[in-house]
């Protein structure tokens, strides 16, 4: 099983989905094909048990129809609904699973708890954004910085950015090159030009 991610594209789509589930139980998504919403209200069945408490029942495959309605926004696939829906139970602890049984079921019935009220949608994925960041892992945190270098997920070994490995051999070439080149000895005497006598090439030293 892999293993849950927390980083940037996790939360994008985590909050993606929080997003329109808020607009259409608030009948305000975007611009989109009005057709192909009606055709879905039938599968998102949606009820406000309180301001702040929104019951869902819907199939997995349904709400990823439902996040590719709004023209110019990004749609998720099924395994991303799911993952979505795993981050805001045991992670956001958002999420309350109603069915009876979790096995052999494409079914979700679930209920979300939100923060602030159910028309303030603004301040629900701004709470989002501070919950998420408050709750993440520091090993998460770590990984978004891209520097040095971030353990692997096996044994041992790090993961090193391009650019530090660049950076890193391109010291090391330079280092080794000032040890080798020769050391030419600079002239004390002080010189003019009517002192400057032809080489054997015929050339003049200035």
């Amino acid at each position: 099983m892999a293993r849950p991610s927390y980083g940037p594209e996790a939360k994008k789509r985590t909050k993606r989905l929080l997003e329109v589930l808020l607009m259409y139980a608030a009948d305000e998504l975007g611009e989109c094909n009005e057709s192909a919403l009606d055709a879905l209200r039938p599968q998102v069945q949606i009820r406000w048990q309180t301001e702040n408490r929104l019951v869902v029942r819907t199939k997995v495959r349904f709400l990823a129809a439902l996040t590719g309605l709004e023209s110019g926004q990004n749609s998720l696939n099924g395994e991303q609904i799911k993952e979505a829906l795993k981050r805001f139970e045991d992670f956001l602890e958002i999420l309350e699973d109603n069915r009876a049984s979790r096995g052999g079921s494409e079914t979700w019935h679930f209920t979300l708890k939100l923060w602030y009220s159910r028309w303030d949608k603004e301040a629900n994925l701004r709470k989002f954004d501070t919950e998420w960041e408050s709750r993440r892992p520091e090993k998460s945190k770590l990984g978004d910085k891209g520097t040095r270098g971030t353990r692997g997920t096996r044994g041992n070994c790090y993961l090193v950015s391009p650019i530090y490995l660049v950076y890193l051999v391109s010291s090391l070439f330079l280092s080794q090159l000032a040890t080798t080149m020769p050391q030419y000895p600079r002239s004390t005497k002080s010189k003019t030009v009517n002192d400057q006598s032809p080489d054997k090439f015929g050339w003049v030293e200035f």
